[in-house]
């Protein structure tokens, strides 16, 4: 399992919005949301790269508050999370060579509950 911290992933509104104001400052927003998940996939996991097989992946989210819906959230963090996925390399491999269909066949959004202290999605992989 890999969690990350959702202060540092925008919602799909956030960016939206970013974009309205300037292309520049919603590429730089999606640029830091990637980066914080390839970070957090090498600091948090060891072991092999995800295999070349078909993965249903489980995100589990802890939200600051119930403000916020679940599919303006999810959005941007299925995209940074598989964006970072693939920047990430473990022992000089990416750790997901793709998020095609090839590799990503399933994906599942569940919402957990409010954690004040630590909003936060987890994520689980499992092979199908």
């Amino acid at each position: 399992m890999l969690e990350f911290n959702l202060r540092r992933i925008p919602t799909l509104n956030e960016y939206i919005n970013a974009e309205r104001i300037h292309r520049i400052k919603a590429s730089r927003m999606k640029r830091d949301a990637t980066t914080h998940c390839q970070l957090a996939v090498e600091r948090q996991y060891s072991g092999e790269p995800l295999p070349e097989v078909p993965h249903r992946v489980i995100f589990r989210y802890f939200t600051k508050d119930m403000r916020t819906d679940l599919d303006n959230i999810s959005s941007m963090v299925h995209k940074a999370v598989f964006d970072g996925m693939q920047k990430a390399m473990v022992d000089d491999v990416p750790f997901l060579k793709r998020d095609g269909l090839k590799y990503i066949a399933a994906h599942t959004d569940e919402f957990v509950g409010v954690d004040k202290e630590n909003p936060r999605v987890e994520v689980e992989w499992e092979i199908l």
